[in-house]
């Protein structure tokens, strides 16, 4: 089994050819995650999952392994999941007054303390690659539902301009 090196997914990421092979994978699935490392991940963004996803990572050879590094996010209302989603259902922001009601979360107010855990319990030369809660668009569309999204920026482009300014500036800060 090689041993991780994120020197070469750097390497990659500055259009230089790396040493060996390099793989890349977002993310890759809770029961792969115990398959590969042995272990039950354990409740999704703790120290355990973090844990089990660096180890199925290192061991399936790859040089990094990802996390989502705080509780930030934009909450929205339950959306019933089974083999699809509706872009419509839990949506929580419909016009001016459930915008202004909105609990934004700030980035600067969560908890970070994730990463200072984590990097403790990396294999020698793996890295933690940090990704946010979704892109602009995927947050807007969660907090609105698509179809209300699409009318408001026809109805009132005012509004929509500001919810995207909203998410924005927020993942910017993250």
């Amino acid at each position: 089994m090689r041993k991780p090196d994120f020197a070469q997914l750097a390497r990659v990421l500055q259009r230089k050819c790396p040493d060996r092979p390099t793989l890349f994978e977002f993310f890759l699935n809770g029961p792969l995650y115990a398959r590969l490392s042995g272990e039950d991940p354990g409740p999704w963004g703790s120290i355990e999952w973090c844990r089990t996803v660096a180890r199925a990572f290192a061991a399936a050879g790859y040089d990094y392994f990802t996390m989502h590094a705080s509780n930030f996010g934009f909450p929205t209302g339950k959306q019933h999941r089974e083999k699809s989603i509706s872009q419509n259902e839990g949506a929580v922001i419909h016009d001016r007054e459930s915008f202004n009601r909105y609990q934004w979360m700030e980035p600067d107010d969560c908890d970070f303390s994730r990463m200072e855990q984590t990097s403790g319990i990396l294999p020698e030369g793996m890295k933690i690659i940090v990704f946010g809660p979704n892109g602009v668009l995927e947050n807007c569309i969660n907090l609105c539902g698509y179809e209300n999204l699409a009318m408001m920026v026809m109805d009132d482009p005012r509004l929509a301009a500001d919810v995207f300014e909203a998410v924005g500036s927020r993942l910017v800060r993250y």
